[in-house]
């Protein structure tokens, strides 16, 4: 893990907005847990690379290039460790970040289905940014759909005519700083039906709860030389 001291550090100040690369970090422990290894079917887990990536080469145009596409297309493949082939995997976990605030798409390939995970609801949203989301997500998942053909050659389905659900008992929060720390959570109880473990409304004790995944996680090389501080910390 190669997080500075300071940017774990802003994990717990409540002004501050999730760190991409911190989200990065927790969704590669994710998704090399051992633990993965036996969801049957495998899910396939993403992180914000394929958003950046794309937010960044589609800014001030209308659709992405070729050659990005066939880039993006390689976030597909199986993650260091693990043998898992996009194709054996029912539903693809894709997160979402634009200004601070994150979305988790689920993408049910098997059911052709979309789950919009987001700790605003979209009844909460006014009628113009829910059109705004909309628009965007027709170009985002356009695009994805093109990378993700690329892995799967003859797999040709238009992900935004799918049916969308808003899953019930998601967690709501007023504070956009947090919306991150509820993605991640997402992500990490949210096993197809339902959250199998309730997710923390309070924003301080998700953030809390998320720095103790990072630091606590056995693959964590730099346990065994915390300060005495952090080591006291990791106790609660």
């Amino acid at each position: 893990m190669s997080l500075s001291f300071k940017k774990l550090q802003c994990i717990l100040n409540m002004e501050q907005p999730m760190d991409n690369d911190c989200f990065n970090t927790a969704v590669l422990m994710l998704a090399c847990d051992e633990g993965v290894l036996f969801t049957d079917p495998p899910i396939h887990y993403m992180d914000l690379r394929f958003c950046s990536m794309l937010l960044d080469s589609t800014r001030g145009q209308k659709f992405c290039e070729k050659e990005i596409i066939q880039t993006l297309a390689t976030l597909f493949d199986s993650w260091p460790g693990m043998e898992t082939d996009i194709s054996s995997c029912n539903k693809i976990y894709l997160p979402y970040a634009s200004i601070g605030r994150y979305i988790l798409y689920i993408i049910d390939k098997e059911a052709r289905r979309l789950h919009i995970m987001y700790h605003i609801q979209s009844s909460q949203l006014s009628e113009d940014k829910n059109l705004r989301h909309s628009l965007k997500l027709k170009s985002f998942l356009r695009d994805f759909k093109e990378a993700l053909e690329i892995k799967l050659p003859g797999w040709n389905s238009d992900i935004s005519k799918w049916h969308r659900l808003f899953p019930a008992g998601v967690p709501t929060s007023i504070d956009g700083n947090v919306s991150g720390y509820f993605v991640f959570h997402f992500m990490l109880w949210w096993k197809g039906k339902e959250l199998v473990k309730p997710v923390c409304a309070d924003g301080y004790e998700l953030r809390k709860q998320f720095l103790l995944y990072l630091l606590k996680h056995r693959g964590n090389e730099a346990r065994g030389n915390f300060p005495d501080i952090v080591k006291e910390f990791l106790k609660c």
